[in-house]
């Protein structure tokens, strides 16, 4: 048997609520905080990839589109 803040899992909770649970619910909130962490770095991942991967098409179009203007330009 294990002892869990309730206040850790749930937001109605104000204040310190603890409770002696079985060994396998322990587990599961124990494998569902896991999941949970993993999924926000996924998450933050594919953010930041998201936002490389736009960084990049601009700067290569905004050099693109200046060498592009430069050849057009008349220099004198």
């Amino acid at each position: 048997m294990k002892i869990i803040n309730l206040k850790d899992y749930y937001t109605y909770y104000t204040d310190d609520m603890f409770i002696e649970i079985p060994d396998e619910l322990a587990n599961v909130f124990k494998d569902f905080d896991k999941a949970e962490a993993a999924y926000e770095r996924k998450k933050y991942r594919t953010k930041l990839i998201t936002l490389l991967t736009v960084a990049m098409e601009l700067s290569t179009t905004s050099r693109l589109f200046l060498s592009r203007s430069m050849r057009f330009t008349n220099v004198s």
